[in-house]
């Protein structure tokens, strides 16, 4: 089955999709529309530095599964695929991510985080890399990201831009159901579509 969003105006629902953050993340901001993408561009006047927005689909991805999103960034923007476990409500609505896997592009290639709340570790939450892959993208490239969850549950990353591709397996562990999603963080993205094939 395909799930293909395309985020020009007026050609996808919001209804669709459920906005969330990490257990570091107080806030919760939405994307903000634009002609022929959604966009995080005044993000860090309403929330911190990182210039958080992620939302996830509201029903759950069976694995295997692939996801991609063509998206772009200004310098030191990371936009990303967010591959989330559970979610939790908490007493003021607000929704957040339990264990989580953000797999980013950004200008030096993709970078894997396995992530989830633990009250020991800095800002409540623990941190883990489980890959750095190298595929530089210059700032204001247009570039397909994406990631395949294998049916043993482990992931293949990757991007094309152009005529360029890269591919990379990656340890990482992904459930067999999951939440599926995209994130801005860091600096100014742009998420022009997102698909779901499982």
């Amino acid at each position: 089955m395909l799930r293909s969003f395309d985020f020009s105006q007026s050609n996808w629902k919001e209804d669709d999709f459920l906005y969330a953050a990490s257990v570091r993340v107080p806030y919760r901001l939405t994307f903000e529309q634009a002609a022929s993408c959604i966009h995080n561009e005044h993000a860090e006047e309403r929330g911190d530095e990182y210039a958080y927005v992620s939302m996830v689909l509201r029903e759950k991805v069976h694995a295997p599964a692939t996801l991609e999103t063509e998206c772009s960034f200004t310098s030191y923007g990371a936009p990303l695929l967010i591959l989330a476990d559970d979610l939790t409500t908490l007493p003021d609505g607000r929704i957040q991510y339990g264990r989580h896997i953000e797999v980013v592009g950004w200008e030096k290639g993709i970078n894997v985080w396995d992530l989830y709340p633990d009250p020991n570790s800095p800002k409540g939450q623990h941190t883990a890399n489980l890959g750095r892959f190298e595929f530089p993208i210059a700032g204001g490239t247009r570039f397909t990201l994406f990631a395949r969850v294998n049916p043993d549950g482990t992931l293949t990353v990757g991007a094309r831009e152009g005529a360029r591709t890269c591919t990379f397996p990656c340890p990482a562990r992904v459930s067999k159901d999951f939440y599926a999603g995209i994130t801005a963080c860091e600096g100014k993205n742009y998420f022009y579509n997102f698909s779901v094939s499982e």
